[in-house]
Order: C-alpha cells, then sequence, then structure tokens
C-alpha cells in the first residue's frame, strides 16, 4: 500500500503469468483502511461516523489485461474491525475514547468478534468496559455461542465471570453454551459451563440434550471412521 499524488495505491498481484498493478482506490483525506487478503481480494472500510462502510473488493484480471470488480458492502465499527483482528492496543485506545462496546451495526457486537476468533485481552478489555455478555447477534448468537474452538476456552471464562448466562439458548436453534461445546467435542468448555450452573435437561429445537448431541457425534464419528477403513 502506499500514497501517490494524494490516491491510496493497493499493489496486486496475479496469478496468471505473474502480472502486478497498482490499483487507485480513494483519497488520503477520506482516511480509508485497507487489508490486502489474498492475491486477487481486497477489503476495505471508510471511516464514516458512527459507523464504517466496509466495502469487500472481488477483483479478476481478465485476458484483455483489465481488472474485474464486484463490490460488497456492510456495516460495521472501528471497534469491530480492531476486536476481530485482535488488535488489543486499537480496542483499548477506542474504549478509552469513548467507543460503544455494544455497538453492532453489521449483526454482531466487538464482543463477538473478540470471542469467535479467540482474543482473549481484548475480550477482557471490551467486558471491563461494560460490553453486554449476553448481547445477541442478528443471528440469534451470544458470545458464549461463538466460542467454538480449544483457542476460546479464556474468553468463555471471562464471559461467564462477567456474568454470561450458561444456559441462554440461541434464537434459531435454541442451543444452549453446552450444546455448542458437545456439538464441537469440547470438553474443558462443557466442564466450565458446568461448574456455572449449566442445565444438563435443556433442549435444543430438535429435542435433543447435550449428551444427545455428543452421543449424536460419536455414532456420526464412528461411521465414518467405518467407511474409511471399507468396513
Amino acid at each position: 500500500v502506499m500514497i501517490k499524488a494524494g490516491l491510496l495505491l493497493v499493489k496486486l498481484s496475479s496469478s496468471l503469468g505473474g502480472r502486478e498493478a497498482w490499483l487507485p482506490l480513494w483519497r488520503s483525506e477520506t482516511e480509508p483502511v485497507a487489508e490486502l487478503r489474498s492475491q486477487e481480494s481486497l477489503s476495505c472500510a471508510l471511516t464514516t461516523s458512527p459507523s464504517f462502510s466496509r466495502l469487500s473488493l472481488s477483483l479478476s484480471l481478465c485476458p484483455t489485461g483489465l481488472w474485474s470488480l464486484e463490490y460488497k458492502r456492510e456495516l460495521t465499527t472501528p471497534l469491530c474491525i480492531t476486536a476481530r483482528n485482535g488488535h488489543t492496543a486499537c480496542v483499548r485506545h477506542l474504549l478509552f475514547w469513548r467507543a460503544d462496546p455494544n455497538m453492532a451495526p453489521g449483526g454482531q457486537s466487538a464482543l463477538h468478534e473478540a470471542c469467535e476468533g479467540g482474543h482473549m485481552d481484548c475480550t477482557e478489555l471490551l467486558l471491563e468496559h461494560r460490553a453486554n455478555p449476553n448481547l445477541l447477534s442478528e443471528e440469534g448468537l451470544a458470545p458464549l455461542h461463538l466460542c467454538t474452538n480449544q483457542n476460546t476456552l479464556g474468553c468463555a471464562k471471562l464471559l461467564v465471570k462477567y456474568g454470561a448466562m450458561v444456559d441462554l439458548p440461541s434464537e434459531e436453534t435454541q442451543e444452549t453454551p453446552l450444546h455448542i461445546a458437545a456439538k464441537h467435542g469440547l470438553y474443558d468448555h462443557a466442564l466450565l459451563y458446568l461448574r456455572y450452573g449449566a442445565s444438563v435437561d435443556r433442549k435444543n429445537s430438535r429435542e435433543e440434550t447435550a449428551l444427545s448431541v455428543t452421543c449424536g457425534q460419536a455414532k456420526e464419528q464412528a461411521e465414518q471412521g467405518t467407511l474409511q477403513n471399507g468396513l
């Protein structure tokens, strides 16, 4: 990324013959944030208050040598972006300047983003600044529902410490965090929720308890193993 003649330019490399191009985006006065995610994809965000208008650009190099762009717009906030990427110092700075930790113009709050990425330090900062641990996303999920791998255990511990409800069901499937832990085989998460009083009898929309989900997962794995071994 470079600024030349007042324009923000991003260098793109093509997998077709190793060709490269400098793509002009917006003038520097708009203070864009640009992130090169892959060889031919770019994600950009413009700082508009109170939320970013995030533009995702998909690029492909045509045989004629021209770039074809496809735009996808979504709303987000600086706090959500920094929390999603685990930038603790940036999160701290934004919170110092009174960024709202519960704002979720794109469907998920900064706390959802931090927990989904397993960013423990960001999660703790947000909770210390009164982020709601039981806030549901646009999809009806609380931050605990997004703790779906071993890397998120620290975030889960912080959430329950700050009052996250371990029996809070998701809106669509009525799954509790214990169901989620069972689905993903997360023993330590399940033990944590049980220690905080999670009910083993709560059922999801398919009338399954967490134990039923665990048994179903074990059965599915056994069937896959049998098929792979030709039995």
